[in-house]
């Protein structure tokens, strides 16, 4: 594992890594059998002009780890734009670090789970900058 992971937008040469990661998602999904799609139909529909549906390749180093589908969306009733996340999938043979459950490494956790709560909160009840509808 290098140090430098990278985001970067896919392109066609991507559509052979994107259906192999689809492929893994699927079978983590217990759903080997549901991918229906081939490297045809995701450079057609992902990479072709006016294209709706985009991809993002995730690199560690040069080799690709993960990917994410998303496509831009619009709400009526709040008069707003948005973006739908479709996938989002890292590759289970991304080497992780073993010792994982330290109690440092969960209070690090735990302490940006606190700090991405309070963010919400700002944002969602203080700020009141909500998309979609509400929970009830």
């Amino acid at each position: 594992m290098s140090n430098e992971i990278t985001i970067r937008p896919a392109v066609a040469s991507d559509a052979a890594t994107i259906l192999h990661f689809i492929t893994e998602l699927a079978i983590y999904e217990k759903e080997p059998d549901a991918v229906k799609t081939d490297e045809q139909a995701i450079l057609k529909t992902l990479f072709s002009e006016g294209a709706t549906a985009h991809s993002v390749i995730c690199l560690d180093g040069d080799t690709p780890i993960g990917f994410a589908v998303y496509f831009y969306n619009y709400s009526t009733w709040l008069g707003k734009n948005g973006l739908y996340l479709e996938d989002l999938y890292v590759s289970a043979d991304l080497p992780i670090n073993k010792n994982l459950w330290s109690s440092s490494f969960v209070l690090y956790c735990a302490g940006w789970s606190l700090v991405l709560l309070a963010v919400f909160y700002l944002v969602i009840d203080v700020w009141k900058w909500r998309w979609g509808s509400t929970f009830f």
